[in-house]
């Protein structure tokens, strides 16, 4: 079901998102008073909120959507259908087409990455400023469906890797207060990253994006033992390809 309000906002900061927004107003009849009258907020807002599902299939259904915008979901619609939307099943089924999607993509002008990150909504990111973009609308790393691991206070846990401080054997989650960061976490994820870059790249200063979720916790156990000679399984929150999601054991030895 589309939402008009998810996540519209971080959407609109994307530079493809914007000069997309701004060929489809194109399209629009300013002549009609739907149009004329509604706020250019507005209709970036609903235009978004068809880009946003990228190639996914959504319902656009009337009977949900919030009375003061009916008009102008409606006069967007049924202007863009055939050339931004196609119909699928059902009554209220769309899709953006892919004619669209293809030059809907781009290439960003920060720093070079060697990750090549797809969004939900359609845009390629080839430098670092995939950290801008929330979790939730990352769609691929190098081609595969992203999932993700995040360390729970990783800063806390590190330590108890290096003392013998901490649980003497194994917990899940963490109840005592993070500590302050000392880059040690952030060498460990670091090498795990560089030895599995394929399949592994740093998001943010806690989580990992990967393909495999298990397979990301497994190099974070190596790089631990490479970088401080312990053996050492953090304790993490995942999700992945599929949305599942969980936390796994932390465990010494």
């Amino acid at each position: 079901m589309i939402k008009l309000k998810t996540n519209w906002s971080i959407l609109s900061q994307d530079q493809a998102t914007t000069k997309k927004v701004q060929e489809l107003k194109y399209y629009l009849d300013n002549r009609l008073s739907v149009v004329k009258e509604a706020a250019q907020d507005d209709l970036d807002r609903v235009l978004v909120s068809f880009l946003a599902y990228g190639s996914n299939e959504y319902q656009i259904s009337m009977d949900s959507i919030p009375d003061q915008d009916k008009e102008v979901v409606s006069v967007c619609r049924d202007t863009l259908t055939g050339k931004l939307l196609q119909r699928t099943k059902g009554r209220n089924g769309y899709r953006v087409r892919e004619v669209q999607l293809g030059p809907y993509s781009v290439t960003t002008t920060g720093t070079e990455s060697k990750f090549r990150v797809l969004t939900k909504y359609g845009s390629v990111i080839l430098d670092d400023s995939y950290h801008d973009i929330t979790l939730d609308q990352l769609k691929t790393l190098n081609y595969y469906p992203v999932s993700s691991i995040t360390v729970i206070k990783p800063h806390l846990q590190t330590s108890w890797c290096v003392t013998s401080e901490g649980p003497a054997l194994r917990w899940q989650g963490v109840e005592c207060d993070e500590l302050p960061e000392t880059g040690l976490f952030a060498q460990i994820r670091d090498r795990a990253v560089a030895d599995n870059w394929m399949t592994l790249a740093p998001y943010g200063e806690d989580t990992i994006l990967c393909v495999d979720a298990n397979q990301a916790c497994v190099a974070l156990r190596a790089a631990t033992a490479r970088v401080t000679g312990q053996l050492f399984n953090y304790s993490v929150s995942f999700k992945d390809q599929f949305g599942r999601k969980g936390v796994t054991w932390g465990s010494k030895g």
